[in-house]
């Protein structure tokens, strides 16, 4: 599963991938978090923008 998620181009199923991988007790929350900056950089919504920023940074507290 990490491997199909390093792969993939999707970043919406990337993230989806590196969820079942945390939940699987997995260390993944780096390649989470810079997921979570590529789609905030490619976000024109500055709600959703922030959320994603915020999500990344929460992961690292």
């Amino acid at each position: 599963m990490l491997l199909a998620a390093m792969q993939t181009e999707d970043a919406q199923w990337r993230l989806e991938l590196c969820d079942h991988l945390l939940a699987l007790d997995e260390p993944e929350e780096q390649l989470k978090a810079e997921t979570l900056l590529s789609l905030a950089e490619n976000e024109i919504n500055a709600t959703a923008r922030n959320t994603y920023i915020w999500e990344s940074k929460k992961l690292f507290q």
